[in-house]
């Protein structure tokens, strides 16, 4: 992590915890910035873990709004630095169940290959591990974000693949499209935004603000695989829909601060903010 980067920890309606990869020269006057928005709760910053959480009233401030205010505010004071926002997922990584469940479809498989008398009972625990898997990742989800991820959508396809006797194909399938993407997202999602304080000729200046993405490479072949499995059974791939980028950019919109001059380019924000 650098001097540089701002990680969402934690975000919850209300509550929002960011990681800084280094504190900022004063901590106070970044707490006194984040409170200048109304709707600003509690604000803490503890410096051994760099973590800085934020209570605020959902109806009045948004998550993003607060963590455009510290980027912003941390970009100045590192003198207009270019700041790495990123977001890390409690979801992404795999548990246990996961591994057990793609485990015993690799067994099923190898029992198939070599005429096992047991592979139909193999074939059938392989489904109904990763039937379960994938529920408890999705009970998950809805605890850590709110929401539940589409993949959940394969369970149905698995299911009726196994009343059509089709047990090992589905399975391996639905474990694919549903855990591939977790194997394989090891650059997270980011953006870059960079603050610059401007003078004006009358009594109050303003801060123009720049924020563009910052992409992984699309180029690799398991990921169109991946990608591919998940169209096969109906599961829409999520990339991109809830990113950082575009979060910062919907909010963006809805203020209407857009530089003058400049247009609405896709892969770039631009806002003009009143000191």
């Amino acid at each position: 992590m650098s001097a540089t980067d701002v990680v969402i920890v934690h975000e919850l309606p209300g509550r929002i915890r960011l990681r800084l990869g280094r504190p900022p020269r004063s901590v106070e006057n970044m707490i006194a910035s984040v409170h200048r928005h109304e709707g600003i709760g509690d604000v803490a910053f503890n410096p051994v873990s760099r973590s800085l959480l934020v209570r605020y009233n959902p109806t009045v401030v948004n998550a993003v709004e607060i963590l455009v205010r510290v980027a912003i505010f941390l970009s100045l004071n590192l003198q207009n630095a270019s700041i790495s926002i990123s977001q890390a997922r409690q979801g992404d990584s795999l548990q246990p169940i996961d591994y057990y469940a793609g485990s015993s479809l690799a067994l099923a498989a190898l029992s198939r290959a070599a005429a096992g008398p047991w592979t139909q009972l193999l074939e059938y625990h392989s489904g109904a591990a990763t039937m379960v898997s994938v529920f408890k990742h999705a009970w998950q989800e809805v605890a850590d974000e709110g929401v539940y991820h589409p993949e959940v959508i394969s369970v149905m396809y698995l299911i009726n693949s196994m009343l059509r006797g089709k047990m090992l194909t589905a399975t391996a399938i639905t474990w694919l499209a549903t855990f591939g993407r977790h194997l394989l997202n090891a650059a997270a999602e980011q953006c870059r935004l960079q603050a610059a304080a401007v003078a004006s000729d009358g009594n109050e200046g303003y801060i123009d603000v720049m924020v563009q993405p910052m992409r992984p490479p699309q180029s690799n072949p398991l990921k169109l695989l991946v990608a591919g499995l998940g169209s096969l059974i109906g599961l829409e791939q999520r990339d991109g829909q809830d990113s950082v980028f575009q979060r910062i950019s919907t909010m963006s919109a809805k203020h209407g601060n857009v530089l003058e001059g400049m247009g609405k380019e896709p892969q770039r924000v631009y806002m003009r903010l009143h000191q």
